[in-house]
């Protein structure tokens, strides 16, 4: 199953690529993949921008990832994390901290 995505937020095109995981060896991952074990770890065993090997597809089959998205050649594209940085640029204040990006998530804590 091959098909492409293409997502406007904050004025910014996303052009992504649906392939079959065991078809994606040396794609390019455009978001983390997160695993998760109750009780145990809930953290990205990939990262964006990680070239899929051979020896990482049974991770991803085994994280349920039957199909996967990858980066298709456009330098328009946006990873999900800059995405929340620049949303928290626009919301974070003075007395505010961020966070680092996570999974498309970003915090600005306020404190004093």
């Amino acid at each position: 199953m091959d098909s492409l995505f293409v997502v406007r937020a904050i004025g910014v095109r996303w052009l992504m690529k649906e392939m079959n995981t065991v078809d994606a060896v040396g794609q390019i991952l455009c978001h983390d993949i997160t695993q998760i074990i109750r009780g145990v770890t809930k953290d990205a065993v990939f990262r964006k921008g990680h070239v899929i090997r051979e020896e990482d597809i049974p991770v991803l089959l085994s994280v349920g990832k039957d199909n996967i998205y990858v980066w298709e050649n456009d330098e328009t594209m946006l990873h999900e994390n800059d995405a929340a940085e620049i949303l928290r640029q626009l919301c974070q204040n003075t007395y505010m901290e961020a966070t680092e990006p996570k999974e498309g998530k970003d915090r600005a804590q306020g404190y004093g």
